[in-house]
């Protein structure tokens, strides 16, 4: 169910919904939370900080960095090598 909230936040981003693209991803962290479905956790918090960057918010930048480490430490343990090229920001490090 994660997988397919992610699609939906995609979406909204795409269709310049950022707000609403930002809350489904909380919905499906909380989600992801409540089930113990980590699978598409890494991909969530890439979102988040793209999501974040987009919005150009100067208070956004702290949580787009710790949403980058996160999905670049939580993406090796979940065997999703190829996220951390996904990044459209430049990451940390």
């Amino acid at each position: 169910m994660t997988y397919f909230l992610a699609l939906k936040a995609e979406a909204l981003y795409l269709a310049d919904r950022t707000s609403e693209a930002l809350e489904t991803i909380g919905e499906a962290e909380a989600l992801a939370e409540r089930s113990e479905e980590r699978w598409w956790c890494a991909e969530l918090h890439r979102l988040r900080s793209e999501f974040l960057a987009a919005t150009g918010a100067d208070d956004g930048q702290c949580a787009v960095a710790r949403g980058v480490i996160v999905t670049l430490d939580l993406a090796p343990l979940q065997g999703a090598s190829a996220v951390g090229g996904r990044f459209p920001v430049e990451t940390p490090g």
